[in-house]
């Protein structure tokens, strides 16, 4: 999922993407991705499932 674009264009400044999971209960935010970057230093996140619906 494309979280964040700059505000030229993913093409010039680059875009934050991370692949969202669902596992039995948990949701995970892991393997960040910047295509225009190297690495992108952010740590995985763990939400429970129903909290992560009711915000989504």
């Amino acid at each position: 999922m494309r979280l964040a674009e700059a505000s030229c264009t993913e093409g010039c400044c680059g875009a934050l993407y991370v692949p969202i999971q669902r596992n039995g209960d948990y949701v995970l935010w892991d393997e960040w991705r910047n295509p225009d970057e190297d690495e992108v230093d952010l740590p995985a996140f763990c939400f429970e499932a129903q909290e992560h619906q009711r915000e989504v």
